[in-house]
């Protein structure tokens, strides 16, 4: 169904604060910093060893999905990314298996997720079928 963890995202109050610990402290690079591709107000900075990204810090104002999270858990994971060869395939498989997706067809469609992302295919688990974790599910497009 999946094949790799494409990066897990952890929700912080303000990335400026946080980043220290994770760059100084555990000697991640910075790779990237800037607004999210899908609105929100989201910002994030992605961190990695300087080839590849596999680690973003997300916040966002107190009314973005981040914003939320943050107020009902405070920091911590707030999301991984999963990366599945046949999307379509592996929505149909969880949902027999009676997992809860927020969209249960991969979206590449819609107008906020075709301009922001037309490279990949996304559906979501919902957290509530997974221990409050969001699950994004991708697949890139050749």
């Amino acid at each position: 169904m999946f094949h790799r963890l494409v990066a897990a995202s952890i929700a912080v109050p303000k990335i400026e604060d946080a980043l220290p610990a994770y760059t100084e402290g555990l000697g991640l690079k910075l790779m990237a910093m800037n607004p999210g591709r899908r609105g929100y107000g989201l910002r994030l900075a992605a961190l990695g060893d300087g080839e590849s990204s596999f680690l973003e810090l997300l916040d966002s104002p107190e009314d973005g999905p981040v914003g939320r999270f943050l107020a009902r858990n405070g920091p911590g994971v707030y999301q991984l990314r999963l990366e599945s060869e046949n999307l379509y395939e592996t929505v149909l498989q969880l949902q027999e298996n009676g997992v809860e997706i927020v969209f249960g067809q991969p979206v590449g469609g819609g107008p906020r997720y075709t301009e922001a992302t037309p490279d990949i295919e996304l559906a979501f688990i919902h957290p509530r079928a997974s221990s409050g974790v969001l699950i994004e599910l991708v697949r890139k497009k050749s």
